[in-house]
């Protein structure tokens, strides 16, 4: 789905995805792993 959003012509919808892209590479992995652990079960309970 991002990549498809990348190749697209649309600035609408190639700006979003590549700031997702670039925020994801940015952080570390940790970082991630933590904040969907934590993320998922504050919003489940």
């Amino acid at each position: 789905m991002l990549a498809a959003m990348t190749a697209s012509p649309f600035l609408l919808l190639r700006r979003p995805a590549l700031g997702f892209i670039e925020r994801m590479r940015n952080t570390p992995m940790i970082s991630q792993l933590l904040l969907l652990y934590y993320g998922v079960s504050a919003v489940l309970t």
